[in-house]
């Protein structure tokens, strides 16, 4: 057997050309299903990132949790870490430049949600009487690590009534009365940090949030909890577990979604469903090319070296041996072809990530960094092993059945019966005697040709098939988000109408806009309404979503 593995190995070394071509082929494949598994972790990678940085790592946060029951689910043992924090109260910022953000936001949180933060200068509090502040507030104050805030603190109230701290600032124009603070308490803190702004504080938050450190906490403090699991399988049963145990309403739960489906888990199956069905549809479109690229260079292999295969045949190869020589060439091919693949789509791979970052630097907030998940690169050469197998299979199974006397006679290859190559006189007027003398040719040799036609063909459909692919995904992705097609949107807030309109017609007549839509949008207050007050017309829309509430 060592002598027909040595042959093969002369005959790839003697058809250069045809080897190095194979090669390029499984290289090219290989690069490109390990591209795929790059690219696709790397987004993912920048998602989860991104996330993180918007929501937050916890996975799920409960509202309004007793310290009582939080000392309860501490031990849990599918908890991996959990933070908390209870807000202290509104202080008013007098130097504040921002109108609808006129005050402090005291934040008292435990060690863990400490460790969260972003430190950019000094350090982290060490105990209630010191804070970390955000760095966008020196926008409206030069505060340095060192100085004290003497804030009194208080609640919010607007017409009688608590405010929610996430609500708005309730200020003349927005409502008919403005709303008040009052005082409850005095602190004074010490700042001894400066932190990236956190994901806690919104865009519309009516203060800035400081943190401290919580201490001499009660068992009846209700504090807001951010839970992390050790795993994130079945994030959903476990706490809706957790919420049965402790006895508390499943409305105070916040999933952290965004977060734990890009980690694979999703409330609604359709979700995954769906992700599922277009990968498989991908992976099915790039095995076929693969397939076929590897397939042809094989199948050719095996017509060209079909005397050789009826010699070795003659005296005394087994058809075992004969289908043996094929997959050891196939063995040769893949063992240079797929490590070489690889280096390409990760060398690839980083090469777009670089131009991508260039390119779209003040699109992305964040660079792309190229992220390796084991499994994207272990699957993609599991897959090519596989497809280099089946690609040899039929051209080994058909050199095992060559027999001495077909080889010399090479009578299966070339079949002339009749009129069978007779060419039409429309091929030489059209394409001169090079033409027809082409088309004989491919006539004699139905079987090289057959498959170079068929590689063609499998090449037209994919590239028709991703195009298609890709269009259906953008088309999706743009009804589901509502985009609407424009450059720029403004948003003007402005009590005085004569104001507002005067800012609306300089910016529609700057010469620079060609086309403008202008949306007037008014909030109101009303007590609660029940699905007889909607209009008739709306009815039908509403007792569907009621439908798929219920199912959900």
């Amino acid at each position: 057997m060592k002598i027909l593995n040595k042959l093969t190995i002369k005959h790839l070394k003697m058809n250069k050309k045809r080897t190095v071509v194979t090669i390029i082929g499984v290289l090219l494949s290989t690069a490109l299903m390990v591209g795929i598994g790059l690219l696709f972790s790397t987004v993912r990678d920048f998602a989860i990132r991104d996330i993180i940085k918007y929501n937050g790592s916890h996975h799920v946060q409960i509202y309004d949790l007793s310290y009582e029951k939080v000392k309860q689910i501490n031990n849990n043992v599918n908890i991996k870490e959990i933070a908390f924090e209870k807000g202290i109260g509104f202080a008013y910022f007098k130097e504040s430049k921002e109108l609808y953000k006129p005050y402090f936001y005291v934040n008292s949180v435990n060690e863990v949600f400490l460790e969260t933060l972003k430190l950019k200068e000094g350090r982290l509090p060490k105990n209630s009487n010191e804070v970390v502040i955000p760095e966008h507030i020196l926008s409206s104050y030069n505060y340095q690590i060192g100085d004290t805030l003497d804030l009194e603190l208080g609640y919010r109230y607007h017409a009688g009534a608590p405010i929610d701290n996430n609500d708005e600032y309730y200020h003349m124009g927005y409502d008919s009365e403005e709303e008040t603070l009052i005082i409850e308490t005095s602190q004074k803190y010490t700042i001894v940090g400066i932190i990236e702004r956190s994901y806690h504080e919104s865009y519309s938050a009516p203060g800035y949030e400081i943190y401290t450190k919580l201490e001499n906490i009660k068992d009846d403090d209700l504090v807001n909890v951010f839970i992390t699991y050790r795993k994130i399988s079945k994030v959903y049963d476990k706490t809706e577990t957790l919420v049965k145990s402790l006895n508390i309403d499943l409305t105070n739960v916040d999933y952290n979604d965004a977060l734990i489906s890009m980690y694979g888990e999703n409330k609604y199956s359709n979700v995954n469903n769906a992700m599922v069905k277009i990968i498989t549809i991908v992976l099915s479109l790039i095995a076929v090319g693969c397939i076929m690229v590897i397939y042809n260079s094989f199948a050719i292999s095996v017509i060209e070296r079909k005397k050789q295969f009826g010699l070795f045949s003659s005296i005394g190869a087994t058809k075992y041996q004969l289908r043996k020589m094929v997959f050891y060439e196939a063995f040769i091919v893949g063992i240079i072809g797929i490590p070489l693949g690889l280096l390409s789509g990760f060398f690839g791979i980083w090469v777009v990530l670089q131009i991508t970052n260039n390119l779209l630097s003040d699109v992305f907030m964040m660079d792309l960094e190229l992220a390796v998940y084991p499994l994207f690169v272990i699957i993609p050469i599991i897959f090519m092993i596989v497809v280099i197998i089946f690609s040899a299979f039929l051209p080994a199974r058909r050199a095992s059945k060559i027999t001495p006397i077909e080889a010399i006679r090479l009578n299966d290859d070339i079949k002339i019966k009749g009129k069978k190559v007779k060419t039409s006189k429309l091929t030489r007027k059209v394409f001169g005697i090079e033409g027809e003398i082409s088309l004989k040719n491919m006539k004699r040799n139905k079987r090289k040709y057959r498959i170079t036609i068929i590689s063609l063909f499998i090449s037209i459909v994919l590239f028709i098939s991703f195009s298609s692919l890709l269009t259906y995904v953008t088309i999706g992705t743009t009804r589901f988000f509502n985009d609407v097609d424009f450059d720029i949107y403004v948003e003007v807030n402005d009590p005085d109408k004569t104001l507002l309109n005067k800012t609306i017609n300089d910016i529609i007549n700057t010469s620079e806009v060609d086309k403008y839509t202008i949306f007037r949008g008014k909030d109101y207050m009303t007590n609660g309404i029940s699905d007889k007050d909607y209009h008739k017309d709306y009815q039908p829309i509403l007792d569907n979503n009621n439908q798929n509430n219920i199912g959900k």
